[in-house]
């Protein structure tokens, strides 16, 4: 689900004077890190008619979001102040991806099939049409070998909703196949290297703003056991048991990822 269809508008701010010339993935991310700071915040990098760069940083509750237009004016990111505001009317959010088309490929950049790549986005819905993304585009977009993967039966509002709910997406997609990124597809922009520390950020802040920490955990205890338990209170989609050698003995601990953040 789209952030900014769940929580209030009165709690998104709008965030401006960004690095033109930053690539949208490490404006997200320096976003996201200075922002953060005052809470949980969803962050959208948009651009307008003359590509400049704005931001939408969506908090889950209005105090948060005051918090921010107030301590956050002036924020340096990237070198350069930001200015901030909350979101008027006018601030249309709209994206300009590809409507439903996605790539996928290997995390240590090996050579990916179509029918493995198949298989797996079949999780998500009906596959329409699928291609081996070329050699250029991929040197152009800095992609090792990659699949490109459209879904069939979207009418253009449905394939904005799907875009605007990719943050959720994203996040299962990580959690059921880690050896995989799964993206949007944008031939326009530059991606990301797999190993690039602003895209490991921001996959790693999805998860952990979707999590819970739990300590004391028995010895005994099993990842099912816990899977089972913390299902009670929402979807998990994966857990992790951790267990720590402590001067007084051992200590088990766990993180519990849910599907949607609460």
């Amino acid at each position: 689900v789209d952030p900014q269809t769940v929580y209030p508008s009165t709690a998104c701010v709008f965030v401006a004077n960004l690095a033109e010339p930053r690539d949208d993935v490490a404006l997200e991310a320096a976003v996201t890190r200075a922002f953060s700071r005052f809470g949980t915040v969803f962050v959208k990098i948009r651009r307008d008619l003359n590509n400049l760069p704005f931001a939408f940083a969506q908090y889950t509750n209005e105090q948060e979001a005051k918090e921010a237009i107030e301590k956050g004016r002036g924020l340096l990111i990237l070198g350069r102040p930001c200015r901030t505001e909350m979101v008027k009317s006018n601030h249309c959010d709209v994206n300009q991806h590809s409507a439903g088309s996605f790539i996928i490929y290997k995390r240590d950049a090996s050579e990916i099939l179509i029918d493995e790549a198949r298989t797996i986005m079949e999780t998500f819905g009906t596959v329409g049409s699928i291609e081996v993304v070329s050699e250029a585009t991929c040197e152009h977009m800095d992609l090792p070998s990659a699949v490109l993967v459209e879904f069939s039966g979207f009418s253009q509002e449905q394939a904005l909703n799907k875009v605007g709910s990719f943050i959720s997406f994203n996040h299962l997609a990580a959690a059921l196949f880690p050896e995989y990124v799964i993206d949007m597809f944008d031939s326009r922009k530059r991606s990301l290297n797999p190993v690039d520390r602003n895209a490991e950020f921001l996959r790693q802040y999805h998860i952990d703003r979707k999590s819970i920490y739990v300590g004391d955990i028995p010895l005994d205890a099993t990842e099912n056991e816990m899977f089972e338990l913390f299902s009670d209170i929402g979807e998990v989609i994966k857990v992790n048991l951790v267990q720590r050698h402590t001067q007084d003995g051992k200590l088990n601990r766990c993180q519990v990822a849910f599907h949607q953040h609460s």
